[in-house]
């Protein structure tokens, strides 16, 4: 995600670009928390 930005530095991001961005961050976020449940479950098999 830093990258993201790093790439794009030094110029005003389009509307299109934001909302990529929170798309992504949003998606990176669910997914840990789902493999923080994946994990608890696993576990719970072992």
């Amino acid at each position: 995600m830093e990258k993201y930005f790093k790439d794009r530095k030094g110029r005003k991001l389009s509307l299109d670009e934001i909302n990529h961005y929170m798309r992504a961050a949003k998606t990176i976020h669910l997914t840990i928390e789902l493999q923080d449940k994946v994990d608890s479950i696993h576990a719970k098999i072992d």
